[in-house]
């Protein structure tokens, strides 16, 4: 009987996870690999690695050295709603010995749009925006001077207001 209770919730269980709606959210990890001396490739916002994410979705990832940059990209959609004119609210939250350091770049990467840098080490960064275009914003994510932790990743989301 517990047997098949327990095949039965885990069934159910699955079938849940199956039918989740499209609009969703996802977790992304940024991929270096484990070395601290690793291929940093997703370091410019033309990088053939970076990562996309719509609102509502989270990232993860490792400033893993002195220098080492990640790039992402969000739009101002979840699933096929479109959120132009409205307000985002980007977090980056670090482990205890990353001072993060969290920048908003325009679309094409030219122009700084704001770059938040407030608490220290593990300390959370946030910023508040207006979506004012379906475009793909980058976000950059550092380590004020020479702060890195390779052991212990950081965590990106955006969030609908």
């Amino acid at each position: 009987m517990k047997k098949s209770l327990l095949c039965a919730t885990a069934l159910a269980a699955a079938m849940t996870l199956i039918t989740a709606p499209a609009s969703a959210a996802t977790s992304y990890w940024e991929y270096e690999d484990n070395s601290v001396y690793g291929s940093n490739t997703n370091n410019t916002f033309t990088s053939p690695q970076v990562i996309y994410m719509n609102l509502g979705d989270t990232g993860s990832g490792y400033i893993k050295r002195s220098g080492d940059v990640d790039v992402w990209k969000f739009q101002p959609k979840m699933g096929s709603t479109t959120y132009v004119g409205r307000n985002a609210k980007i977090n980056l939250s670090v482990p205890p010995n990353l001072n993060g350091v969290l920048e908003i770049w325009s679309p094409d990467g030219l122009t700084l749009i704001q770059k938040v840098d407030a608490n220290g080490a593990g300390g959370a960064e946030s910023y508040t925006m207006t979506m004012s275009q379906n475009v793909w914003y980058n976000i950059k994510v550092y380590g004020n001077g020479t702060s890195y932790d390779p052991n212990f990743n950081y965590t990106l989301s955006v969030t609908l207001l």
